[in-house]
């Protein structure tokens, strides 16, 4: 190119044109969008959506590198995968800390779910009518489960809470309506009898057993 070292060339300088992120873009890192939700020391993002439709697995990483930052990824936007025909399994990053309502409505191939250690929120009708899912683990840190979160799902048999935070005030109505009728949830061993009060006010089946865990 002759024009390669001419100042006057009308070749645009690209050096440093690329700004950072602003809250509020939405960013893509390998095959999943996100939306950056704070910026300087804290760099988070939140996780929007797969790239690409009929995704059967998803890995929701600890972070991701945007422009050569890092950012936690923090949460899961409200219907972010919401009626994904062939989701079959889902892991969440530690970093998550939320799950947004709907995230995971609908998605009836769902067989698995591992929530990361630091899931304190899941959203309203998250997993609702998730009908193959048949096991998961609440994390210790969950504080809130909103209304139907685990509405209809009815091949959910086996539950284990190790949270001790749940309260009828935190945790929505019907959160647990039309699960599997002979489901057993195990509980921390302290809340068993708070427990079994509880989950029996949103929505479990009469042969649902809540033992210890």
């Amino acid at each position: 190119n002759p024009d390669a070292n001419n100042p006057d060339s009308n070749e645009p300088d690209d050096i440093d044109e690329a700004a950072a992120p602003e809250i509020g873009d939405i960013v893509t890192s390998g095959p999943s969008k996100y939306k950056v939700t704070a910026t300087g020391k804290k760099n988070t993002v939140e996780y929007v959506a797969p790239k690409k439709k009929n995704v059967t697995k998803i890995k929701v990483p600890a972070s991701v590198t945007i422009d050569g930052t890092k950012y936690k990824v923090t949460s899961i936007q409200a219907g972010a995968f919401k009626n994904s025909k062939k989701l079959k399994t889902v892991s969440i990053g530690p970093n998550v800390t939320s799950i947004g309502s709907n995230a995971f409505a609908g998605c009836k191939a769902l067989t698995s779910v591992a929530f990361g250690k630091n899931v304190a929120s899941i959203g309203a009708k998250a997993f609702r009518q998730c009908a193959k899912l048949s096991k998961v683990t609440i994390p210790s840190k969950v504080k809130k489960i909103g209304q139907q979160a685990f509405c209809g799902c009815k091949n959910l048999e086996s539950i284990t809470i190790k949270s001790t935070k749940l309260t009828k005030k935190n945790v929505g109505s019907k959160a647990f309506s039309g699960i599997n009728g002979k489901a057993k949830i195990k509980v921390p061993k302290k809340k068993l009898s708070a427990y079994k009060t509880l989950f029996q006010s949103k929505g479990i089946g009469k042969k649902v057993k809540v033992t210890k865990i």
